[in-house]
Order: structure tokens, then sequence, then C-alpha cells
């Protein structure tokens, strides 16, 4: 399983998602929301990890699992590409917090 980014040529937007292979979830993005939509990167990680970066970029985040595309989220990008990212640098996942991502806090099974 990978965590995937994903771009959306319409709005610009970056998704943050899961899937056991990018490409054909990314092909299905694109047909989903009508537009061309370019893996920009991709790291090993489950859905904890997927969950993890929306947490390190929910100030950013467009609705769902799109998020604009900052220079923080960028250069995260970046570094997934040349694999010097560290994902132990990412924020524990501890609860999902109130957000128009999250309406209703849940408890995490830790």
């Amino acid at each position: 399983m990978s965590v995937y980014f994903a771009k959306c040529s319409r709005t610009g937007d970056i998704k943050i998602g899961t899937s056991d292979y990018p490409p054909a979830r990314v092909r299905e993005v694109g047909f989903a929301r009508k537009a061309k939509v370019v893996l920009m990167a991709e790291i090993r990680g489950e859905f904890d990890e997927e969950i993890r970066f929306h947490l390190k970029f929910i100030d950013d985040c467009t609705g769902g699992e799109w998020f604009r595309p900052t220079p923080e989220l960028m250069e995260t990008i970046e570094a997934i590409k040349a694999g010097s990212f560290d994902i132990a640098s990412l924020p524990k996942r501890t609860f999902r917090p109130r957000h128009k991502m999250w309406p209703k806090v849940v408890g995490d099974a830790a």
C-alpha cells in the first residue's frame, strides 16, 4: 500500500490518498473529477500514514482529501520523490480533530 499525491489540472489542488496501485487510482479520480489528474509522488504507507499527512496539511484542506499546493506541501512531495522524506516527522495520530474534513471527533485505536 502507498500514500500518493496527485494534482488536479483543473484546480491545481493536490489529493493525498492511499492505494495498492496509485496509477490506476489516479485515473479513477480523474474520471470522477472530469479533469486530468497527475500522479506526483508516492511513498510506502497505510491509512494511518495518510491521515498523518492530512493532519500535517489540515489548514490547507480544500475539502475531503484535497489540499492547496502550498510551498510546504510541494517541498514534501519533492522530498518524497528524492527519497529523503522521513515519515517519522509526520504528526502523531491521536485523534481526528474537528475540521471540515472530518465533521465528528472520532476516537483513535492506538
